[in-house]
């Protein structure tokens, strides 16, 4: 049992809606368009009691995200939000995509950034690079957070309903 508890945002799917394609403020309370925007709804702590540092896990792909307060007494909701969208969206490195090997996963990977573009805002400032949340494939709604050790989570992803 985990020494901390969870907010309910992060760790239960019926509770938010994301896809961690695009920016934590396009996520939305489920059955409605209600977007999760609004400070009061993010600018919470994260845990109870608070923390000023958590660990999240990825372990299909072996990343971690360390997530720290952004200038506040203790890590928030939007914290940890933020820090999901900022890793995934790092590009892909030479040597993650060489790495990768098979040229049908490589295929499967320019597949889901075109979804990525496609799906997106519409700017001039496109990055069309191949980021690593395209790895995740179809797999890009968040799944919620769940307990491994003291102050470590793991991160888990749904498949996006528009490919089920």
């Amino acid at each position: 049992m985990p020494l901390f508890a969870l907010h309910h945002l992060l760790c239960r799917t019926d509770s938010i809606i994301w896809d961690v394609r695009f920016h934590p403020s396009t996520s939305r309370h489920p059955g409605s368009n209600e977007h999760m925007a609004s400070p009061t709804k993010v600018r919470i702590s994260a845990t109870e009691p608070k923390t000023r540092g958590m660990k999240i896990i990825f372990d299909h792909f072996k990343w971690e995200i360390e997530v720290f307060p952004s200038g506040r007494e203790c890590v928030l909701v939007e914290d940890v939000l933020l820090e999901i969208y900022d890793f995934l969206q790092a590009p892909l490195s030479r040597a993650e995509w060489y790495k990768l090997g098979k040229i049908m996963e490589r295929t499967r990977i320019h597949a889901c950034r075109c979804d990525r573009l496609i799906d997106g805002p519409a700017t001039y400032e496109l990055d069309s690079s191949i980021k690593l949340i395209d790895i995740l494939g179809i797999y890009t709604v968040f799944g919620g957070l769940t307990p491994l050790r003291p102050m470590e989570w793991l991160l888990t992803f749904q498949e996006r309903p528009d490919h089920g």
